[in-house]
C-alpha cells in the first residue's frame, strides 16, 4: 500500500508515514516492483536482457541490474576472442594491416 493510502487511512501526515516506514525498514510500495520467481531468475544470462524483460514484465534496467548483480554475462554480447581463435592467426602474416 502506498504511503499516501496509509496516510489517508490512518489520518497521519504522509511524511510521518514515510519516516515510520523507513524506520521500520519497510520498502516503499511500487506496482513496478514485481517479485522475481526462480523461473525468471533462470532466464538471466541465458537469453538477451531485452527478451527477459519482455517475457517477465520487468523493466530492461531491472533485468540488467539483476543479471549483473549475479555476475552473469549478457548473452547478446559477442564474446572476446578465445586463445584458440587468437592462435589461429598467429602463424599467418596478414596483409593490409598496420606494420606490414
Amino acid at each position: 500500500m502506498s504511503d499516501a493510502e496509509v496516510a489517508r487511512r490512518t489520518a497521519h501526515p504522509p511524511e510521518s508515514v514515510k519516516q515510520t516506514r523507513c524506520k521500520l525498514h519497510i520498502p516503499s510500495f511500487s506496482p513496478r516492483n514485481i517479485p522475481w520467481t526462480g523461473e525468471q531468475d533462470a532466464l538471466l544470462g541465458q537469453i538477451p536482457d531485452r527478451e527477459v524483460a519482455r517475457v517477465t514484465g520487468h523493466t530492461f534496467a531491472a533485468v540488467r541490474t539483476r543479471r549483473i548483480g549475479r555476475g552473469l554475462r549478457d548473452p547478446s554480447v559477442r564474446p572476446f576472442w578465445t586463445p584458440e581463435e587468437t592462435a589461429f592467426w598467429a602463424p599467418r602474416r596478414m596483409t593490409g594491416c598496420p606494420n606490414d
